[in-house]
């Protein structure tokens, strides 16, 4: 079996992206890859960039609807099999300038050490400060809510780790959190807010013989893509099926 992969980059285009997908499809049986990933960064760039509406995202829309249509024609050009799985890691919320909420207008500069700033932010208190730093952080915030890591609510399954810092600020969607606010206008969209908020939703498609034809199934967690996977191509694990079964039921996946 062949093991191959390629160091992503935004200069390399979705075309040699998928054709690339393609000749490895071509391979021999006992060279050819029984797992491939490929991704396009168009519609996250776009969504950054633009928003969630406009002719940017728009256009990135019908690009890789294109290129997974020539993916498609080309394992059936070549009468290959595939099973494929089409999502996306996020949703994209639009963001702009009049939703900033600015840390210094609630913090001293030297008191402490934000250490992400966007969709989501984390703090360090300076020495000396960390019981300031609670004081006003910790405190009501119109769209904003803030905790200590070992307080993030146990749905974000967030916090228990070491390297997470130890205050955590989650806004409301589409707000933004920065150092300061910006003095220039500025618009466009981003991802890692509540990951339950519809915004945040993504896109899930699967097609192939393995897969049941017209089948719609609910809501559940990215993360459980992994086992649908193992099962698919066949890696060694006895809660594989069974995972991916009772969260995509018996009618999507078929034996």
């Amino acid at each position: 079996m062949s093991s191959d992969w390629v160091p992503f980059s935004m200069q390399v285009n979705n075309v040699q992206r998928v054709n690339t997908v393609l000749d490895w499809a071509r391979r021999p049986d006992d060279l050819r890859p029984r797992f491939i990933t490929l991704y396009f960064d168009t519609i996250d760039t776009a969504g950054h960039g633009d928003g969630t509406s406009g002719e940017m995202l728009d256009a990135a829309l019908v690009e890789i609807d294109g290129n997974i249509a020539s993916l498609v024609d080309g394992l059936v050009g070549m009468a290959q099999p595939a099973n494929l799985v089409i999502t996306s890691d996020h949703g994209m919320a639009p963001t702009s300038s009049e939703r900033m909420i600015g840390i210094d207008e609630l913090l001293e500069p030297d008191s402490f050490r934000m250490i992400e700033s966007g969709a989501y932010a984390t703090f360090e208190a300076t020495e000396g400060n960390q019981e300031l730093l609670e004081t006003h952080l910790l405190a009501d915030h119109d769209h904003m809510t803030c905790w200590r890591k070992e307080e993030i609510p146990a749905r974000y399954q967030y916090g228990s780790h070491p390297r997470i810092p130890p205050y955590f600020c989650l806004p409301e969607t589409g707000w933004t959190i920065a150092a300061a606010r910006s003095p220039v206008a500025w618009s466009g969209g981003n991802h890692g807010y509540d990951p339950f908020d519809p915004a945040m939703m993504s896109l899930f498609i699967a097609h192939g013989p393995a897969f049941g034809p017209g089948v719609e199934i609910g809501e559940f967690q990215n993360t459980a893509i992994a086992p649908l996977l193992r099962h698919l191509i066949g890696l060694p694990g006895q809660s594989s099926q069974q995972d991916a079964k009772a969260v995509f039921g018996p009618a999507l996946i078929q034996e």
